[in-house]
Parts: structure tokens; sequence; C-alpha cells
């Protein structure tokens, strides 16, 4: 479902927001949700959006832009990425157009640990996030300072949690362009993409009537990182069985 430029149409009709969340809440068909352009503010978010996206449980893939006005936005994409069990795609434009309020911790590094302590420290099934953050001035955020506030919470969550995010491409402040991760982050991400999860669900490599489990289809996964030595290079020296399966 793709809805584009309704503005005029949510905004002569206030119900039909909540209307429409309430029904894809519950609904068993859906699976692929984009709403831009459409003038949603802050109140749409907490009330409909949110709820929703946390609740709903077949939704794989979803593209929002919500101007949240002066309030934070960080706690309600953490509360998503949480509570959401079934998204493996999720892009959020995030606007925030007003002037920040006073006693609200608007600063990167807030917004870094939320998203990434709160929200993709729990998540199991995201494999591609994509967030564009256009603030306004006075916000001060633009994409070095994303990139400093988030590698070194994003780069923890990676290595402790996470096995799943392949993908995650940060925009902030009024630039056009991506933050650039640093080498690590890059190859625990690539470590995703070729099956980090996979590999580690079938570990011990033991069957249950005692048979040793080859180990051949295992690698074959990983071979798709074969590009990468550095990747291979950690899946040979952390896994011995799999050094063995190769000899």
């Amino acid at each position: 479902l793709e809805l584009w430029n309704i503005s005029s149409i949510i905004q002569d009709n206030a119900a039909i927001m909540p209307l429409l969340t309430s029904s894809w809440e519950a609904n068993t068909s859906l699976s692929k949700l984009e709403i831009c352009s459409c003038n949603l503010g802050p109140d749409v978010a907490a009330e409909c959006l949110v709820p929703m996206l946390e609740q709903n449980t077949h939704l794989t893939s979803a593209t929002l832009e919500i101007d949240f006005g002066n309030m934070p936005f960080a706690a309600s994409i953490a509360s998503v990425l949480k509570q959401n069990t079934t998204l493996t795609s999720l892009h959020l434009i995030c606007l925030q157009s007003g002037i920040p309020v006073t006693g609200y911790n608007y600063s990167a590094e807030a917004c870094a640990m939320s998203v990434c302590q709160d929200g993709l420290a729990h998540n199991s099934t995201l494999q591609r996030l994509v967030l564009d953050i256009q603030q306004s001035r006075a916000y001060r955020n633009d994409n070095s300072r994303l990139a400093v506030a988030f590698s070194s919470p994003l780069l923890q969550v990676l290595k402790e949690t996470n096995q799943t995010l392949e993908y995650f491409s940060l925009t902030g402040g009024r630039s056009s362009s991506n933050v650039i991760w640093n080498p690590e982050i890059e190859f625990y991400l690539k470590l995703n993409q070729v099956g980090r999860r996979e590999w580690l669900q079938q570990l011990p490599s033991k069957a249950a009537d005692g048979r040793q489990t080859s180990l051949s289809t295992i690698m074959e996964q990983y071979l798709a990182g074969q590009d990468d030595l550095s990747v291979l290079f950690y899946l040979l020296s952390t896994n011995p069985p799999l050094q063995q399966s190769c000899c």
C-alpha cells in the first residue's frame, strides 16, 4: 500500500488516520506500507503510526515520512525496533521543523543511544534500516556529529547482540549524503549479510541423534562473503570445526 500526497484528505478528515492505522494493526495480508509527502505530524505519529508498528505482526517493509515538529523522535524509533517482530526493512524520514523544547535531550548522542541500545539491541528481524533525519539548523546535528555519536553504540550492539542488521543508512541535518561508517562497523554489517545468525543457530554441530552434522552446507553460505577476506578469516579463525571441513 502506497499513500503519497494525500495531506489535504487527512487535514479535512481528522479521523481517517486513526481508522486506517487501527485496521492496519490487525491486518494479516498487508506486508508493505509507504506513506510520504502527507504532512503527518507528531500527534499522528504518537497516537497512530508508532503503536501500529509496535503491534503489527505482518508488515515486513515500511517507509514513513513524519514531521515530529519540536518533539524527540528517537524514543519512538527505539520502541518500534524493540517491539516489532516482523519488519525486515524500515525507512524513516524524520522531519523536525520546530524549535527544540527545553528539557528534552535532542543531542546526536542521545539519539544514537536510544536507537542503538534501546532499539537495535533488542531487534532480531530488521535487515535494512534507513534513517533520514531532516532537522532544522536549531538542532545542529549534521552528518559528522551523527557519525561520531552513532559509531560507538552501534558497534557495541553489532558485536554483542544484533546479528541480523545488514545495512544501515544514516543521513542528518541538511546533508544529502549518507554517513560513512568506520571499517569495523562495515565488517560486522558484512558478517551479518553472509549469515552470522544462521551459523550461530546451527552450533553445536551435533544432531539430536548424536551424529555430527555436515558443515559443508553451512560453508556454502559463507562463500558468499569470499570477496571480503576479513569476513572469511574471522569465520575460519573463530570456528575450528569449519576449518576442518575445508581441509
